[in-house]
């Protein structure tokens, strides 16, 4: 007897494809609504799988394209399964916990419950990142400044958006958008002249719903102050009349040392006299 040479293993997946091809035609062809679910970079959602309830699940399995992500069987043990997934049966769903920007993408859960037929629920999981509160770097020279604005780790790219108070005074340079490797975000940077010779400006910067704080550029010079007539006048008195203070202080120091000095010299006179006149008393 002549023996089929496909074995059986081979047969079972050759029906499997064949239904999983004629449910994505069906798919295709009723409209099938595509789940969207959006998260952000280091955080988690929930895959859960549209179908009734009906007693004990033969298997679950989510695929991202022809990646298998995660799920169970009933009938044997999953091993390879991502990293950063779970099987929660009980709520029919896979969970994706801290998410980058490489899991965004399509996915299809299929899961079968015992005497029923396989239910297929397709989703879009779009991934995105917040981007960093703009910095804002300015040099100025002559009579201009050249302003740039920075923000890091966004995704997806985006463009820096300026606010100015003045349509005139100032013009675009250039923009830059630069893609992260490893992670995939993007870091985003915006330069601009102003031209200090229409003013102060004020303005800001933006991108995807991160603004920097409100600043100004061209800062008006406030005026030197300048001393009155009067003040000038009264410093001029004040420092005239301390002049003639100390003068009329040193003149009256010196004065009344030399007169000191007259006093002692005549004391010592008049006491060389007195002992001259009694040498003579003793001498007769």
């Amino acid at each position: 007897m002549a023996q089929s040479c496909n074995p059986p293993d081979f047969r079972r997946r050759r029906l499997l494809l064949l239904l999983r091809l004629i449910l994505a035609l069906i798919h295709f062809a009723t409209g099938t609504p595509q789940i969207q679910v959006k998260g952000e970079v280091g955080g988690n959602v929930t895959l859960r799988c549209n179908a009734p309830k009906r007693g004990t699940i033969e298997f679950l399995y989510l695929q991202k394209g022809q990646d298998f992500v995660n799920g169970y069987y009933v009938s044997k043990k999953i091993n390879k399964a991502w990293q950063n997934t779970t099987v929660d049966r009980s709520e029919s769903a896979v969970h994706m916990y801290r998410l980058n920007v490489s899991h965004g993408g399509n996915y299809v859960c299929h899961i079968k419950y015992k005497d029923t037929e396989i239910v297929d629920t397709h989703f879009y999981l779009s991934v995105t990142a917040q981007y960093s509160k703009p910095t804002v770097n300015q040099v100025c020279k002559a009579q201009g400044c050249l302003v740039t604005c920075t923000s890091h780790d966004g995704y997806p790219g985006s463009k820096m958006k300026w606010a100015v108070n003045s349509n005139l005074g100032w013009t675009f340079v250039n923009s830059s958008e630069n893609a992260c490797p490893t992670t995939m975000t993007f870091s985003i940077s915006s330069t601009a002249y102003f031209n200090c010779s229409y003013g102060e400006m004020k303005l800001s910067c933006s991108v995807s719903g991160a603004t920097s704080e409100a600043f100004t550029v061209c800062h008006s010079q406030d005026p030197t102050p300048t001393l009155s007539l009067h003040v000038i006048i009264a410093g001029v008195v004040i420092a005239i009349v301390m002049v003639i203070v100390v003068v009329v202080f040193l003149c009256k120091c010196r004065k009344g040392a030399a007169t000191n000095t007259i006093e002692r010299r005549a004391q010592e006179e008049e006491t060389i006299g007195l002992s001259e006149n009694d040498r003579a008393i003793e001498a007769s």
